[in-house]
């Protein structure tokens, strides 16, 4: 089967490397599906047709092969496998410590990692959006990230990565900070609250304060709504330690939010209410400043009803 998509395209020319042996470190289980989103796993340079339907169809292109199947909960992401949802769709994976991407609508990443020695990880964002919470004492803490027109350096932090494909990326901060650099020059740090608009070609980095119009972006790409699969005992155990990590995180960068920390009746708090209240509160200071690229008005809409685009940009975030 070949497959001549512009997706495919793109993932070859972000680069592909054959996969190896996986650390369990670097391993993360996908906790949550929403809409229709796929897995492409072990590519090879050789055809290998071993495995059933249930595994994925056998997709060839330039040289090297991938078994691609729907994306499900449960499932492992392993050293060079690609993530992709289509439009409207998004994703949550966390690894094993607590770590978390969450993958926006209409996105693609790989993750892979050298097989000996340390594996400290590399994400390549083909394009689309990503949200992550890393911790500065886990795995992933020096993990690199690459769009076409930047390289990135997580140093433990709450950030949001985007890129549609045409030679721009964004980069906000909500805590933290990450080293940004463009193709051509030199890298600079962005901090709390700021983002970084890097262009292909760029010699420097701009770097200006978080807006509403991100904000609203993030809030939107990273929401998922709460299944019944989320009470299979694997991924609570998970969300448990997901929680941890992200208030480790801003008891570290941001204390003064723990006394707005949103809880359940039941006095539980779910690491999903977290991160979209951390969105919420940086909201409300965040100055309204227009973007070239935006998500379109029906995009804006969350999964629990909230249209952020009258809430934030239309009303001025109050």
């Amino acid at each position: 089967m070949k497959l001549t998509h512009p997706f495919l395209i793109s993932l070859l020319v972000m680069g592909f490397a054959t996969e190896g042996f996986a650390s369990d470190a670097q391993v993360a289980t996908v906790a949550q599906v929403e809409g229709r989103a796929q897995i492409f796993t072990r590519p090879s340079k050789k055809l290998d047709t071993r495995g059933g339907s249930d595994e994925g169809v056998i997709a060839s292109f330039e040289g090297e092969y991938y078994r691609v199947r729907d994306l499900k909960t449960s499932d492992r992401v392993e050293n060079g496998n690609v993530v992709r949802t289509f439009p409207g769709a998004k994703a949550k994976v966390i690894y094993d410590n607590g770590d978390q991407i969450y993958v926006g609508p209409g996105s693609s990443y790989r993750i892979l990692w050298k097989s000996e020695g340390k594996a400290t990880p590399e994400i390549r964002l083909a394009y689309g959006r990503i949200r992550g919470v890393i911790s500065k004492e886990g795995p992933r803490r020096k993990v690199i990230i690459r769009t076409r027109s930047a390289v990135m350096g997580v140093r433990g932090t709450d950030f949001f990565i985007a890129d549609e494909g045409q030679g721009e990326t964004s980069v906000s901060v909500l805590r933290g900070a990450v080293e940004v650099a463009p193709s051509q020059g030199k890298a600079t740090v962005v901090g709390t609250g700021m983002t970084a608009e890097v262009a292909t070609r760029s010699v420097e980095v701009p770097v200006r304060k978080i807006s509403k119009e991100d904000l609203g972006e993030i809030r939107v790409a990273s929401s998922l709504t709460v299944t019944k699969d989320a009470q299979k005992e694997e991924l609570k155990a998970l969300e448990k330690k997901a929680l941890e990590v992200t208030l480790k995180d801003i008891r570290t960068y941001q204390p003064e939010l723990l006394k707005e920390i949103p809880q359940q009746a039941s006095g539980e708090v779910l690491v999903a209410d977290l991160n979209s209240k951390v969105v919420d509160i940086a909201a409300v200071q965040a100055p309204s400043i227009p973007k070239k690229r935006r998500p379109g008005i029906e995009e804006l809409k969350s999964p629990d009803g909230v249209d952020y685009y009258e809430k934030y940009f239309q009303s001025g975030g109050h």
